[in-house]
């Protein structure tokens, strides 16, 4: 408590200084130190200072348990005359005088009171109105948390049928890609197979395929022509 003065100077001093950060947290420390402060200080430092004395007793290797029952109950008489109205006298004339010292005001501020829920006061009407506001809070928030996740749900289905479409695609193009490859090899087949056939089997193979043809009816397209020609010259 006689140390008091000095702590509120250095804070003074800091406050004064040119450092951004400790100057903040010195204004903010002395600001908190008021007379709510000081009367806190002299009540702890007056009933811890009785205890400190019983608290190393207790904790002490040599432990005298006689002298340990005598202080026990020297101390709750001791607290129990802390509750007298001269006690409190005494000690509030103290911390005004702690606080004159400090040049500390010792007018009492009215500080703002905290809002203090219906619930604890209201009426029953009352009561049920908020109940009512918040059973509805509950059903937006859970409203709100069934919808995103049917956009989720209808995202992920959206994206599978994409996926399965690309898939499709892929496969049609496969399937062309295979068939185009087969008819560009018919083809180069029956030119190097006429090639071939050019020199002395030309006009044998020419009749065969004529008789077929007119035979079976397949003189339709170009490519049933150049089959019925691969089988001619297979004979």
């Amino acid at each position: 408590m006689d140390r008091l003065p000095a702590v509120l100077r250095v804070l003074h001093d800091i406050d004064e200084e040119h450092n951004g950060d400790r100057c903040v947290e010195a204004r903010g420390l002395h600001g908190q130190i008021d007379l709510n402060f000081i009367g806190l200080l002299a009540t702890f430092r007056k009933i811890l200072g009785d205890t400190k004395l019983l608290s190393d007793l207790l904790q002490s290797s040599s432990l005298d348990l006689a002298r340990a029952v005598d202080l026990i109950e020297a101390l709750q008489d001791t607290l129990v005359h802390y509750r007298d109205e001269s006690s409190f006298g005494e000690l509030w004339t103290e911390v005004l005088d702690i606080a004159q010292q400090c040049n500390i005001s010792t007018e009492r501020v009215s500080k703002r009171q905290p809002k203090t829920s219906s619930a604890l006061h209201g009426s029953p009407e009352e009561e049920e109105e908020e109940e009512e506001e918040e059973e509805e809070e509950e059903e937006e928030v859970e409203a709100e948390v069934e919808k995103k996740e049917k956009v989720e749900e209808m995202e992920e289905e959206e994206e599978e049928e994409k996926g399965e479409e690309m898939e499709e695609e892929e496969e049609v193009e496969k399937v062309e890609e295979r068939n185009d490859e087969d008819e560009e090899a018919d083809e180069e087949e029956v030119e190097e197979g006429c090639e071939d056939k050019e020199e002395g089997e030309g006009m044998e193979c020419v009749e065969r395929f004529t008789w077929i043809g007119a035979a079976n009816g397949k003189m339709t397209n170009r490519r049933g022509e150049k089959r019925s020609m691969k089988k001619c010259w297979s004979y």
